[in-house]
């Protein structure tokens, strides 16, 4: 009889109902008929018992689920037919649906056989795929047979980072401005510093500590910085240059070049020696690899610098011969890794660079008298100090957005121009100082006889076709009240005519005067001076223009 049953039950499983029970979950299966047993294959995985109702022809059977397999059982009926069904106990994935759908409402979780999840849907932030099949697997879901049929509803963005290298002269910022050059760097920028609060030793430590007020909140310009910096001789821009990559990819900058190096000696098939040679990489090189990116524009970077160069210590060679060496090389490495937010500067740096310099100083003229000039001339000793620096500005891009790279580009070459409207101050009140500064560098230089750098300033934007124009830019207007103002900067120039005319002569702060008309150029008010009220009121000889916007009205 158990034969008849086995054979039958074996008949009977290729039209076997499927029935699917999860994990520590119950099932109420109804049966037609009334039952008279029911043969389990495995009971490891599941438990059954009968829900017995008497007035009803019908029979319930309750299945529990105990642990994650698939069985069968043989139902025999009391009318001796027998049914049978195939049970799949699978994994409890209800609480994981929850969980993912709090992240992803669009994804759904389903089970193929017994052993396959599927998962299904859209993720509308590729980012979160992997925080969701590590979720997964930590709530037991087999990575093995995991079954991947989702969806990116946006591709990878993309990271476009600005680079700048560039070399920091400490000895020529420590000439212009103080101690590390404060002096200088603060008169042209709008950041904020505090001189006492300085902790480095150098300039190029300055700018290390102070990287944060490089953002683009503070309105300071890094390319216009950099500029400034390079026209007074404290830096130089050594290369700049755009990279970009894809996350979880590299974009490597170098500056240098291969060498080959002999790293043995062999015989080949005739017996002769043969030299092996390995390429060697010299010079800088950078690499940023994105990790990652977050909400917010936040970006995980992992950026590394090598800087090698050769060993100019020829006694570290390595000998391979009597008549064969191998240069040494001296490396420095910087590995790390930060959080930036897009847009916002990075600075990294420390290589730095000392050379100990020899130079004549002598007395002009008289140094130059043989024999005798030897007496006014000195032999003097300077230690150069350099410092490499990289800027980095990380920007990221959406790859799904029309991206105008022609105005990128052409930004990140004329930032500088913005740099030099922020020392007109043309839109902030610092406008005073600015031209102060610049009227005092002047007055040193002025026996070179060169161009004012204001003039220089004051045209930039304006062609020559506009400012010959004259009588169609400007407005005259007498002043009916005769008024006196004083000049409110250091030191400013009077011209012959507004804007570009010559320098009549340079005023000083304080200076008082009295105007007879007024005239607006291209936006800037000019004044005609009437009298000279330094000592005793006079009236002036030559006609004197005076900029509005440095003189305050008494």
């Amino acid at each position: 009889m158990k034969k008849i049953i086995w054979l039958l039950s074996i008949c009977l499983s290729l039209f076997a109902d499927d029935i699917v029970v999860f994990e520590n979950e119950y099932k109420v299966l109804e049966l037609e008929k009334k039952v008279k047993k029911i043969i389990v294959g495995n009971q490891e995985l599941i438990n059954i018992s009968l829900l017995n109702e008497s007035s009803s022809p019908k029979t319930l059977v309750k299945l529990f689920g105990k642990k994650s397999g698939n069985t069968s059982i043989l139902v025999v009926y009391r009318d001796e037919t027998i049914g049978d069904f195939h049970i799949y106990v699978n994994q409890n994935l209800g609480y994981l649906q929850k969980m993912i759908n709090t992240i992803e409402p669009n994804l759904r979780l389903s089970k193929v056989g017994n052993t396959s999840t599927v998962i299904s849907g859209t993720f509308n932030d590729p980012h979160q795929k992997t925080k969701i099949m590590n979720l997964l697997v930590s709530g037991g879901v087999d990575a093995a047979t995991l079954m991947d049929l989702t969806q990116t509803k946006k591709v990878n963005k993309m990271i476009r980072t600005k680079l700048y290298l560039v070399e920091v002269n400490n000895n020529k910022a420590k000439e212009l401005g103080g101690v590390t050059g404060i002096g200088i760097f603060s008169e042209y920028t709008n950041l904020s510093i505090n001189p006492d609060s300085i902790t480095g030793a150098t300039f190029s430590g300055f700018l290390l500590d102070h990287t944060a007020k490089y953002t683009a909140s503070t309105g300071a310009s890094v390319v216009g910085t950099l500029k400034f910096l390079e026209e007074k001789g404290v830096a130089t821009i050594l290369d700049d240059t755009v990279l970009i990559t894809t996350e979880e990819n590299n974009a490597s900058f170098h500056v240098g070049g291969e060498v080959y190096i002999p790293i043995g000696l062999t015989q080949n098939s005739t017996g002769l020696p043969t030299i092996q040679l390995e390429e060697k990489e010299y010079g800088l090189r950078l690499t940023l690899k994105t990790k990652f990116m977050e909400k917010d524009d936040f970006m995980h970077m992992d950026i590394q610098i090598k800087d090698s160069e050769f060993d100019t210590n020829h006694e570290h060679d390595v000998k391979l011969g009597e008549n064969t060496s191998v240069p040494s090389f001296i490396s420095k490495n910087i590995d790390t890794d930060i959080v930036a937010k897009s847009q916002q500067v990075i600075v990294l740096g420390g290589r730095l660079h000392t050379e100990e310099l020899n130079y004549e100083d002598k007395v002009p003229f008289l140094g130059d008298i043989p024999l005798f000039g030897e007496l006014f001339k000195s032999k003097k000793t300077m230690k150069k100090n350099n410092d490499l620096l990289f800027f980095l500005v990380p920007e990221i891009v959406d790859a799904n957005k029309d991206i105008n790279d022609t105005n990128f580009y052409r930004e990140f070459k004329n930032e500088n121009e913005q740099f030099h409207k922020n020392i007109l101050d043309e839109n902030s009140s610092n406008g005073i100082k600015a031209q102060e500064n610049l009227a005092v560098e002047h007055k040193v230089i002025e026996v070179s006889d060169a161009d004012e750098p204001l003039v220089e300033i004051e045209l930039e934007g304006y062609s020559p076709k506009m400012i010959a124009d004259d009588s169609k830019t400007q407005v005259q207007e007498t002043v009916e009240q005769e008024k006196k103002y004083t000049v409110a900067t250091t030191n400013i120039f009077l011209r012959e005519k507004p804007l570009n005319g010559a320098k009549v002569t340079i005023w000083s702060k304080g200076h008082v005067f009295t105007v007879s008309a007024e005239k607006e150029r291209f936006g800037s008010v000019w004044m005609k001076v009437k009298e000279d009220c330094l000592n005793d009121c006079t009236s002036v000889e030559k006609e004197m223009w005076i900029s509005k916007k440095y003189t305050q009205e008494l």
